[in-house]
């Protein structure tokens, strides 16, 4: 039974679930048993419950929720999922969880995604930052639906599994152009779109486009590239299994349309970048404080030293 007065300072909690493995292990020592092995599995979630519902009917608001991918062994021994599950249903976990600020969450189990996802979608539409990962199609309509929800979301970090077609996320993340200001991508796969009739508009807020081994498949994807405007950082790195004629167009067309709002460009391309891709570089983004390109040749590297960037401070090779 706990009975302690409301919190009334911000606290933080690491690893939740460890600390009860841990809990247990060391007050058993190594005396294990088939019995005691039980015991200690229906006692942790005992414990686990009831330290959540403590937070649920003590705390005011939760501003942070990290989910961290649980040894799956302990997760099937605890029923760890149902827990979840039943906790976020818990009577005050919407009052609790409608102040949530940031969600980062790398777990990639279906059966936890599915009901924390849901619950945190009906919860909270104020999440500021997000941080995910996923690896089915199943996990990516999840995604959409809490992305969709959220009024103001700032800063967005993706991180996919190839092969999956994530073209409907690409809409998503459109309808959040006014309010986002940091985007990161990494193996989140592109495969066609197909345009709107009637004009998207630009990604007013977007400062920061972080692309990792993404794949364009489709040159109608570059229409994509023209809404970002207002960039001041790029980062693109993609591998040889991800370059093609459309990832470079792609880069070219951010290249343009950013030009001189760019401080801050990091291309890891493979191979030398592209002369073409390179020559934008020095006509539109004149403004450079930073220059991160690697695999340069040395012709490319004496024109960079030779060309007239009045604002570079940092080149990294």
């Amino acid at each position: 039974t706990f009975d302690y007065p409301s919190f009334t300072h911000k606290f933080r909690i690491d690893n939740l679930a460890y600390f009860i493995s841990e809990y247990f292990d060391s007050s058993q020592g190594n005396s294990y048993n088939n019995n005691v092995e039980i015991v200690i599995t229906t006692e942790s979630g005992i414990l686990f419950t009831e330290i959540c519902k403590l937070l649920i009917n003590r705390c005011s608001f939760l501003n942070y929720f990290e989910m961290t991918e649980i040894p799956e062994n302990y997760s099937n021994d605890l029923n760890y999922n149902d827990l979840i599950g039943s906790i976020i249903k818990l009577p005050g976990a919407s009052k609790v969880f409608n102040k949530l600020e940031t969600f980062v969450s790398a777990t990639t189990n279906d059966e936890l995604t599915r009901p924390l996802y849901e619950s945190l979608a009906l919860f909270c539409n104020n999440i500021l930052n997000i941080d995910l990962i996923f690896k089915s199609e199943s996990q990516v309509q999840l995604l959409e639906k809490l992305i969709s929800v959220q009024k103001r979301l700032e800063n967005l970090s993706i991180i996919g599994n190839s092969n999956i077609n994530c073209n409907s996320l690409l809409w998503v993340l459109v309808s959040k152009k006014e309010t986002l200001e940091s985007l990161r991508l990494k193996s989140v796969d592109f495969y066609h779109f197909e345009e709107k009739s009637s004009p998207i508009g630009q990604f007013t807020s977007l400062k920061k486009l972080y692309i990792e081994y993404c794949l364009l498949y489709k040159s109608d994807s570059l229409f994509f590239a023209s809404l970002f405007t207002q960039l001041s950082s790029f980062h693109y790195i993609y591998s040889i299994f991800s370059l093609n004629v459309y990832s470079q167009e792609f880069i070219i067309k951010i290249l343009e349309t950013a030009n001189t709002n760019l401080k801050n460009i990091c291309l890891d391309l493979f191979l030398t970048i592209p002369s073409d891709t390179f020559s934008t570089i020095l006509n539109y983004c004149t403004k450079i404080t930073e220059l991160n390109l690697l695999n340069l040749s040395l012709e490319q590297i004496i024109t960079i030293f030779n060309n007239n960037f009045k604002e570079l401070r940092r080149f990294h090779l």
